[in-house]
């Protein structure tokens, strides 16, 4: 063990050769609500209206509703703060609204870096899917490339060469989705899930969905709709699927038994699928080790939106749960673990009246987290994220995991093992974005619990583990 003065000596040097460093404490953030702008980015609130940039969550794309029936994409800069849109197929080149700007645009995914947006655009004369590069002055149209019309595109990987996108054959425009595939943007070119082993007295699935891709673009799950019985009328019904790209698609299983419902979300290294399953009342489940064979995550209603990397600490998975008729954001840490409401555990980071109504993306290390947001006396819906902060066992904000931290804040918490409900009033600073902060720290921690470094609602010794890390390094790592 380090002596006191020995630390308190080095951090008193450090900090005469250092600058000041960001800060360390978690932070809600609403994006695009700030005291100024009238009026501000009120999100639609669909599916995917809200995703993070899953390796460092540097940025974070949201899709909002204006006047005249006009819905948008935007990007925010975590580093400069500033909120952009993702502007339209340049005029001329979209086949489907050649004469201006589409009326939609929707997001419908964000590369793991942020540097690439995809979704898809919808004109005068019908929809299709696009991808846009940051800091490009137009988004590229992949509507009609080999034969294949694009109706969405809904995934990319990291340096933007695969995407996830879900089609039709010759339909320009107006195609349907008879058809999932990946994009290979560099050849153009595109690989074509075979649904042969769908099909139902040779007639294909009606409708295959493309949800997600990995970070190496070789892995999508996605939803298909196959017919329960051939030859007695009966409709399709959805279920999950999985494809290694080169392979036969798998259906997701439980119990040996394919389950109704859609997988929405896979890990960057492709061994964890979430999703839902209809026919459980909504059920989250995942599959884990590559496999098909799913469990599910809780006994209580819910959708899983969205999925971490196998190997980030803690293994985050976040979603949606309906508790008393209200749907609220959710999380499920690590192995066998139980919801966890983040209303309740980010407490002290919102306003009072705020409720996180979904949480739908978490970056690969668990720092960052995103989703969708209301108050109470309003139906507008907004864009939210919470940062962790960059060095969350510095608990007194010195720049430094000494001592001081040890002994007066994690030591307490640690031989208490069991978290107090968090009790702080939060101040609320109006930037742009709102970002909101417990700032009484000495009284009131910034979670439901100091020392509660993994966030599993107690201070054990996986928390010390994580804590020893830090405390070696002495110095907190620039933001």
């Amino acid at each position: 063990m380090k002596l006191v003065f020995q630390v308190i000596l080095a951090a008193f040097l450090m900090s005469a050769l250092t600058p000041a460093i960001a800060s360390t404490r978690p932070k809600l953030i609403l994006l695009g609500k700030t005291a100024e702008e009238s009026p501000p980015y009120a999100l639609i609130d669909s599916l995917h209206s809200v995703a993070l940039a899953k390796g460092d969550g540097s940025r974070v794309a949201f899709g909002s509703y204006q006047a005249e029936n006009a819905w948008r994409t935007y990007v925010w800069n975590r580093s400069t703060g500033c909120i952009v849109s993702v502007p339209a197929i340049q005029a001329g080149e979209d086949v489907c609204s050649p004469d201006g700007r589409p009326e939609k645009i929707y997001f419908c995914g964000i590369s793991s870096t942020g540097e690439y947006v995809v979704g898809y655009s919808v004109g005068e004369y019908g929809k299709g899917a696009f991808r846009w590069q940051w800091g490009a002055t137009y988004a590229d149209d992949l509507l009609q490339i080999d034969f294949v019309s694009a109706a969405r595109a809904s995934g990319v990987s990291t340096n933007g060469q695969y995407v996830a996108i879900s089609g039709d054959l010759g339909l320009v425009c107006e195609p349907g989705f008879a058809l999932a595939g990946r994009l290979n943007y560099l050849t153009p070119a595109y690989s074509i899930m075979d649904t042969t082993a769908w099909e139902c007295n040779d007639v294909p699935p009606p409708g295959v969905l493309a949800n997600a891709i990995t970070a190496g673009g070789e892995t999508l799950v996605g939803e298909v709709a196959i017919y329960t019985r051939c030859g007695d009328g009966e409709g399709p019904e959805g279920y999950a699927w999985r494809w290694n790209v080169g392979s036969s698609p798998s259906l997701i299983l439980l119990d040996s038994q394919p389950v109704t419902g859609a997988a929405f979300g896979v890990s960057n290294d492709a061994s964890t699928v979430v999703g839902f399953i209809y026919n459980f009342g909504y059920l989250a489940f995942r599959a884990v080790g590559g496999s098909t064979n799913a469990e599910l995550l809780a006994d209580l209603p819910g959708s899983v939106l969205s999925s971490v990397a196998i190997d980030a600490s803690p293994n985050w998975i976040v979603g949606t749960t309906s508790i008393d008729g209200y749907p609220r954001a959710t999380a499920w840490l690590g192995e066998d673990a139980d919801p966890v409401d983040l209303n309740a555990r980010y407490a002290c980071l919102k306003p009072e009246n705020l409720r996180l109504t979904a949480a739908t993306s978490v970056s690969d290390d668990g720092r960052y987290v995103a989703g969708r947001a209301s108050y109470a006396a309003e139906s507008t819906v907004w864009a939210w994220v919470v940062d962790h902060g960059s060095c969350p066992a510095d608990f007194n904000e010195d720049g430094f995991v000494d001592d001081v931290d040890f002994v007066n804040y994690f030591t307490p918490a640690y031989t208490a093992l069991v978290c107090s409900p968090c009790d702080a009033t939060c101040e609320t600073n109006c930037a742009r974005p709102s970002v909101f902060d417990c700032t009484d720290f000495s009284d009131s921690p910034y979670n439901a619990c100091v020392g509660d470094l993994n966030w599993d609602g107690v201070v054990d010794d996986a928390d010390f583990a994580i804590f020893v890390v830090s405390y070696n390094l002495l110095e907190c790592p620039p933001d």
